[in-house]
């Protein structure tokens, strides 16, 4: 059999890809490698747009992004300095510890307060405390860890005003409109309003043209859960579970969330692993709504996006109610009912082709009392897949 690859899959991958670069430097990992339609996801924020407009004014006053690894403060970070200089930072290294210089401003970023050691991250607060003294004309534009921001402030009696200002706004919100100082705390996020767009970048037909001479598309679980996840209603219903997060007050990061999308369409897969499965091989367990919850195992994810934690605790799938088993197991009762029975468990590589169908009538069909226990296992068996299957597809 000829292999085709999409290498599309691979870079979706890296999104979980585990490594010590991938987890201490998210942005800066993804950032090494284009995707192969050389257009990269872009989640534009109001964030971001409020910082690229307080920094393209004269009087840019100083700013502090906290929240917690993975919401974004790098990958803001580095917009700002694009906007800023006009030019593509793709190595940080490249900037140094020099100030950028504009006109007659200084502005002095750092990335990562967390990665400067006590003594020098100390001396960087000193600075910014000057600036807003009116000592200097520098701007800051710092990203930190609200812990390791307030340890540090709180070491030297010198930073006592800083630390009142910088509490203030944590405390009541940020004052978007000072001109000295804004402290924005990405943890207020909701990181829901970006799944629907990761979902259409990830989907997007462009992405996956080199799908169309493979072998096994037809049979392929990635090819399969892209074409679901296309559906506005499907994207909406894994939408929903972030909001629910939300609800319960759970932070997932945009980190979290992309590790977790990129995961629920691939399954962490391969082209060519999933091309040496055999023909009959059951490849149900890759549907898109079987990785959401983190997949068969979900040990690779469940370090990686702690989101999935928070998703398991639903028992999506596990809950046994008459009306649905009964819907599944039947067929429904009226014609609407069986029409859609036939749309959402039509033959596919989720339900195995035919598989799930012949055991459904095996055991609807078979003498209820001398019913073969092995049927009853069977449709038993295929129940939890089939709930989680309605949970997103059932309109």
């Amino acid at each position: 059999m000829s292999v085709a690859s999409n290498p599309f899959v691979d870079y979706l991958n890296r999104y979980i890809t585990a490594s010590p670069d991938h987890e201490a430097a998210f942005d800066e990992f993804l950032s090494q490698v284009e995707p192969p339609s050389g257009e990269p996801l872009r989640l534009k924020t109001r964030v971001e747009g409020y910082l690229r407009a307080r920094f393209a004014r004269a009087d840019t006053p100083s700013i502090i992004l906290t929240g917690n690894a993975g919401d974004g403060k790098t990958y803001l970070c580095r917009q700002i300095v694009n906007a800023y200089t006009g030019e593509m930072v793709t190595n940080w290294e490249q900037l140094g510890d020099r100030p950028l210089e504009r006109g007659d401003q200084r502005l002095v970023v750092v990335k990562d307060l967390s990665e400067l050691g006590d003594s020098r991250g100390i001396e960087v607060l000193r600075g910014l405390a000057l600036s807003l003294a009116g000592a200097t004309s520098d701007r800051y534009l710092i990203a930190a860890n609200e812990g390791r921001l307030r340890y540090l402030l709180s070491t030297d009696t010198a930073l006592k005003d800083l630390y009142s200002k910088v509490d203030e706004q944590l405390q009541r919100g940020s004052h978007s409109d000072a001109q000295d100082l804004v402290v924005i705390n990405l943890n207020n996020v909701t990181t829901s309003t970006f799944v629907p767009k990761a979902l259409e970048w990830m989907t997007n037909d462009s992405h996956w043209v080199a799908c169309q001479p493979c072998a096994i598309v037809q049979r392929c679980p990635v090819r399969h859960n892209v074409q679901a996840l296309q559906d506005p209603y499907v994207a909406g219903r894994v939408q929903m579970l972030y909001q629910l997060l939300e609800h319960l007050d759970v932070h997932g990061t945009i980190r979290d969330m992309l590790i977790h999308l990129a995961f629920t369409v691939t399954g962490n897969q391969y082209c060519a692993e999933l091309q040496r499965k055999e023909q009959g091989e059951d490849l149900s367990d890759f549907a898109y709504y079987e990785n959401v919850w983190g997949g068969v195992t979900a040990g690779v994810l469940r370090r990686k996006a702690s989101v999935v934690q928070h998703f398991e605790r639903l028992r999506i799938g596990h809950q046994s109610l008459f009306e649905i088993d009964d819907f599944i197991v039947n067929g429904g009762h009226s014609d609407e009912e069986q029409a859609a029975h036939q749309r959402i468990f039509a033959p596919a590589v989720d339900m195995n082709f035919r598989r799930f169908e012949q055991d459904r009538r095996a055991y609807v069909e078979g003498d209820t009392e001398q019913r073969a226990d092995e049927e009853e296992v069977a449709m038993m068996r295929w129940l939890p897949h089939c709930r989680r299957k309605l949970f997103f597809e059932y309109t």
